[in-house]
C-alpha cells in the first residue's frame, strides 16, 4: 500500500487558493477503494473530492488526481488509529486507577470519550495543520 497510486479522472467544479473540488463518476471499485476517506458523496453516482490544484484549473476542466497510498496509511491511522489506541489505553489505565469504586467501568467509558473529545478538538487540528500533505494532487489538466 505504501508504494501504490491511486489514479482517478474527474471534472472540476471550484477552485480557489490552491485547491479544488472535483466531481468523480462512482463505479463499482468505490465500494473496495483504499481511498474512501477523502471521497464526500455529492450523489447517487458521483463523489466529491477537495484537492491540490497546482495548475489554477478553472470549473469544467478535465484532470486526473493521484493519492499516494503513504497518504492513504497517515490519513487512516490519524483519523481511526490513534484514535482507537488512545480509547482503549484510557480506558484501561482509568479501570485501573478507579480501583474498587462502584461505578469504575462506567467512569472509564466517559474518561475514554473525554481523552477523544480531546483529541478530536485539540490534538488533531495540530497533526494535520498541513492539509496539502494529506490531500490529492492534481497530477494532469484537460482544459476545456
Amino acid at each position: 500500500m505504501n508504494s501504490e497510486m491511486l489514479v482517478e479522472e474527474g471534472i472540476v467544479i471550484s477552485s480557489e487558493n490552491g485547491f479544488a473540488e472535483i466531481t468523480i463518476t462512482k463505479s463499482e471499485y468505490c465500494v473496495e477503494c483504499s481511498a474512501k476517506i477523502i471521497c464526500k458523496p455529492s450523489s447517487k453516482d458521483s463523489q466529491l473530492v477537495k484537492v491540490v490544484d497546482p495548475f489554477g484549473t478553472d470549473p469544467g476542466d478535465k484532470v486526473k488526481i493521484a493519492v499516494k497510498g503513504t497518504v492513504l496509511l497517515k490519513s487512516s491511522s490519524k483519523i481511526y488509529g490513534i484514535p482507537l489506541l488512545l480509547l482503549l489505553v484510557s480506558v484501561c489505565f482509568s479501570n485501573i486507577f478507579l480501583g474498587y469504586s462502584e461505578y469504575k467501568d462506567l467512569y472509564s467509558f466517559l474518561i475514554g470519550i473525554l481523552v477523544l473529545v480531546i483529541y478530536y478538538l485539540l490534538i488533531l487540528p495540530f497533526i494535520s495543520s498541513s492539509i496539502r500533505s494529506i490531500l490529492p494532487e492534481i497530477i494532469s489538466l484537460d482544459r476545456k
